[in-house]
């Protein structure tokens, strides 16, 4: 199940906790052509939730972050789109910005 997902993914990369009633229900949902011919998958679906947390309280595990994710660090909406280069990812941040900052 997605949310059984969400929990696992978040233990394993963060190194968190996370309460799923405090997340909610998926917000977006995005799919992303693959045209590599050696990938027998075609598309790849992306679930978004958006997780909340606060940059005083949030401590996540480093050197799990640095497992996963090249780059880690909070930004504002802008310095985060200047980073982005994947059109999904772009459309989950605007998503974001309609759900929680307008």
């Amino acid at each position: 199940m997605p949310e059984d997902t969400v929990e696992r993914e978040i233990g394993e990369e963060w190194g968190v906790e996370i309460n799923m009633e405090s997340i909610g229900k998926p917000k977006l949902l995005t799919i992303t052509p693959i045209s590599s011919p050696n990938i027998k998958c075609k598309r790849h679906y992306d679930i978004w939730y958006f997780v909340p947390v606060s940059e005083e309280s949030f401590k996540p595990n480093k050197a799990l972050l640095g497992t996963e994710f090249y780059v880690t660090g909070w930004k504002d909406i802008k310095e985060a789109r200047s980073l982005i280069t994947q059109p999904q990812t772009l459309e989950a941040v605007s998503e974001f910005e309609k759900l929680f900052l307008m």
